[in-house]
């Protein structure tokens, strides 16, 4: 059955292309490990450095990152709870990394 599909249907290989890219921030963030021990190395060595790998390929490139508002009824709220309490740090470009 394949073989009698395939006679009539033509394919062709084609790249896929697009002009734009978003980015989730946050992900990325997560998704690269660090080389770099401050901040702003890490920032234009590493995460900079992939941004401009992906503007290479489309013509814009957005990497958005995104702040959760506090709503009791949502699970990422329940999670957040059950979690507790993290610390919160300045970040600033001669700062060390986590």
């Amino acid at each position: 059955m394949i073989d009698v599909l395939e006679e009539k249907v033509q394919t062709s290989i084609c790249k896929h292309q697009t002009d734009s890219l978003i980015i989730d921030g946050s992900l990325l963030v997560y998704s690269l490990h660090p080389t770099e021990t401050i901040f702003e190395g890490y920032a234009n060595n590493v995460f900079a450095k992939k941004i401009k790998q992906y503007a290479q390929k489309h013509q814009r490139v957005d990497d958005v990152f995104d702040q959760y508002q506090y709503d009791p009824a949502s699970l990422k709220s329940y999670t957040r709870e059950q979690r507790g309490v993290g610390v919160r740090r300045k970040v600033s470009p001669t700062g060390k990394l986590p």
